[in-house]
């Protein structure tokens, strides 16, 4: 996907308008089509200070990315427990995996990393893949099984 040549200003809100090299500094060209752009959209529409609103989004973009090149180890433990915890209320509300795959990727949790070495980035995108689906299928029962043995909600 190509970004849009296309420019837009947001009139409402406080603070100078978002300069060229907030968007460079927050955004790498490579991975236009892994952002959550509807998350952007809905944020300025939703909020009230539309320009802090783009702001706070593009600040977690960069964190996104310099915590992705940081490769901390327990950041890890604590992603998977967020996405363990996604999945299991995902089939708790009766999902099905497409969907609960939409729902991780709606919040921006990474795929595996056996996922992302094939340069599957999202949960659904994996999911139409026959041998990733393969890898989800076995996370998703894994983290059913490990909710059986431990009890855990």
């Amino acid at each position: 996907m190509r970004p849009s040549r296309k420019a837009f200003k947001l009139t409402s809100g406080n603070g100078s308008p978002i300069q060229p090299d907030e968007l460079e500094r927050a955004l790498v060209a490579e991975d236009y089509d892994q952002y959550l752009w509807f998350d952007l959209v809905r944020r300025v529409v939703d909020g009230t200070n539309h320009i802090a609103a783009a702001r706070a989004w593009l600040e977690e973009q960069h964190l996104a990315q310099t915590q992705d090149r940081m490769d901390q180890p327990q950041g890890g433990w604590t992603k998977n427990q967020e996405r363990d915890r996604v999945i299991r209320n995902c089939v708790s509300r009766g999902l099905a995996p497409e969907r609960i795959c939409e729902e991780l990727d709606k919040r921006t949790i990474a795929t595996l990393p056996a996922l992302q070495v094939k340069s599957i980035h999202r949960w659904a995108d994996g999911w139409k893949d026959g041998k990733a689906r393969n890898a989800i299928q076995l996370v998703f029962s894994k983290v059913l099984k490990r909710e059986k043995r431990t009890g855990a909600s």
